[in-house]
């Protein structure tokens, strides 16, 4: 089954008289447990496309299917609930908060989806041991190295079982040991159920993926 689809997309930015499309017509599919890996040059669309495929961003035209439904057009209020119940993100920098614990980094989204505090607890837990960083759950993230901080950061993608993972350049800032336990780590995530989707201008970690769709110049080629 297909989880989200792309139909016809483009994306066009206006900076003055001038037009830049960022994408042009792109047309993919993504299924349901499947691991792909979007990758190109610096500039090349890939970019835009995880801000469309995590509903940060909305296409010029075209039509984008997640889960079923046409979300090219939801308002932004909608986008977010559906954003926040079922993507999962993982950034490049962590984007985890200095002054939570990693613990408290991982809850944080699922006090946002209203879960209740026992269910929260336990979901914490889960995905905090799921990545083996359950030791460290009282640090904050000055006190982990960036292995362990993308480590939490995936923790709090995967705590509430969400349909997708989206992965923006995950291991851009690691060096190649941590780069490895983090490519590791999703894609025994893949293994269990999940669709896992990465971005990546590196073709040794999009090779990590079963599948490889390549962007250049705002299209898939």
């Amino acid at each position: 089954m297909k989880l989200l689809e792309l139909i016809n997309i483009s994306k066009i930015y206006k900076t003055g008289t001038e037009h830049l499309a960022a994408l042009d017509n792109i047309n993919i599919a993504v299924n349901e447990g499947e691991f792909t890996a979007i990758t190109g040059a610096s500039g090349s669309g890939k970019s835009t496309m995880m801000n469309l495929l995590g509903l940060l961003d909305t296409p010029t035209s075209g039509t984008y299917r997640f889960m079923g439904e046409d979300v090219s057009n939801l308002p932004e209020k909608t986008l977010t609930r559906l954003r926040n119940k079922s993507i999962g993100f993982i950034f490049q920098s962590f984007n985890l908060i200095p002054t939570l614990t990693a613990e408290e980094n991982v809850e944080l989204p699922l006090i946002y989806r209203k879960i209740p505090s026992s269910r929260r607890e336990k979901l914490v837990k889960n995905a905090l041991e799921a990545v083996g960083i359950a030791h460290r759950k009282n640090h904050r993230p000055s006190e982990l190295s960036g292995g362990q901080q993308q480590r939490v950061a995936i923790a709090r993608a995967i705590a509430a079982s969400p349909s997708l993972i989206l992965a923006d350049e995950p291991t851009g800032n690691l060096d190649s040991t941590a780069a490895k336990t983090v490519m590791s780590l999703l894609r025994r995530l893949h293994e269990s159920g999940a669709t896992v989707v990465i971005i990546t201008h590196d073709p040794k970690i999009a090779s990590s993926a079963e599948r490889v769709i390549t962007v250049a110049d705002g299209r898939v080629v």
